[in-house]
């Protein structure tokens, strides 16, 4: 079936009976069974036909008693109609056609300057151009839907690039930065230590007896001992301060903007947080290690050496102690 023959169901909205008449007969003589037409004689009677949007199309007069057919388009009614409106008027006002046309309407035809085959194409026109905004929404209504949901796949795009970097970046089982990601701030650290002529120092901490600790209560308690181990670390690091798991149970912290003097006063604070922690099967110690920037250091490579040497020292001596590169005398100096 095509167009020319589809039955269409047009709400002819008219106060005037002559006028409705006139207009009913041009549609019957267009097609007799074509057009099958409601008759809305009232304001009221209109705005409650358009509102069950059962119409094809609707031919509304301009002129409703004290209202206009304007106050339909641009009321409820108006809202609830989806197809095609054309304004009808008994004078010609190029006025009205605009407002027309801005109220929404699709075409406006003055009332004896229309025949028949003029108001045919007006109504197959009006519905055509109908048909095409439906199609350009639905269009924008799926292009606004895709962007919705290409934005949505975007954001968890981000959220697993994220968790994928901190997985990259972080311990496995600590969660803290690992021994990659420490060399890598390390190097940063160092060079804008050197750039900006800032002090910076390093810890290197080693839990002592661990592997006592995981023969005696096992390898799940070792590993929440690690995780335990790790928190403290997290929750002392000051801002700007790198905590990071260098490999077993050694850990290792980075201090920016600190010397040795304050590097010594933040390990033995760490120290004692460690030492005084209630740790769940036995009280659990660790060593710390340090090395500070100095006019000596050439390497990031170095402030990780002499923080071993510092480390074993610390060990050396009776553990659970702290002891600062400097502190080892200038015969262990030659690190390469």
């Amino acid at each position: 079936m095509t167009m020319s023959d589809t039955p269409i169901t047009l709400l002819l909205v008219e106060d005037d009976e002559d006028d409705y008449i006139i207009t009913r007969d041009l549609l019957e003589e267009i097609s007799p069974a074509r057009y099958h037409v409601d008759w809305a004689p009232t304001f009221e009677t209109a705005c409650a036909k358009l509102k069950t949007n059962a119409h094809d199309v609707c031919l509304l007069d301009y002129r409703l008693g004290e209202f206009t057919g304007l106050g339909v388009l641009k009321g409820e009614a108006g809202a609830s109609f989806t197809g095609p409106v054309i304004v009808l008027t008994g004078q010609a006002d190029h006025t009205l056609d605009v407002v027309s046309m801005q109220a929404g309407a699709m075409d406006f035809l003055v009332k004896g300057q229309f025949d028949a085959r003029l108001l045919e194409r007006s109504i197959r026109y009006a519905m055509e151009r109908k048909g095409f905004e439906r199609k350009l929404q639905e269009q924008a209504t799926i292009i606004e839907q895709a962007r919705a949901q290409l934005a949505m796949q975007n954001e968890r795009l981000r959220d697993d690039n994220m968790a994928l970097t901190s997985l990259a970046a972080n311990d496995g089982l600590t969660d803290i930065p690992n021994h990659r990601t420490f060399q890598n701030r390390l190097a940063e650290e160092f060079e804008q230590a050197l750039r900006y002529k800032y002090p910076l120092s390093l810890l290197v901490i080693d839990i002592d007896h661990f592997k006592s600790y995981n023969d005696s209560f096992g390898h799940p308690a070792g590993d929440e001992a690690l995780r335990q181990f790790a928190a403290i670390l997290r929750e002392s690091a000051r801002e700007g301060d790198v905590a990071a798991r260098y490999g077993g149970e050694e850990f290792v912290m980075i201090l920016s903007h600190t010397e040795a003097s304050g590097a010594l006063i933040l390990a033995e604070r760490l120290r004692r947080t460690i030492e005084t922690y209630h740790w769940p099967h036995r009280g659990v110690t660790a060593s710390i290690g340090i090395s500070s920037l100095d006019t000596e250091t050439a390497r990031p490579e170095m402030m990780i050496a002499r923080a071993d040497q510092a480390l074993y020292r610390s060990k050396g001596d009776g553990r659970n102690r702290i002891t600062h590169f400097r502190e080892i005398g200038a015969q262990n100096a030659s690190v390469a």
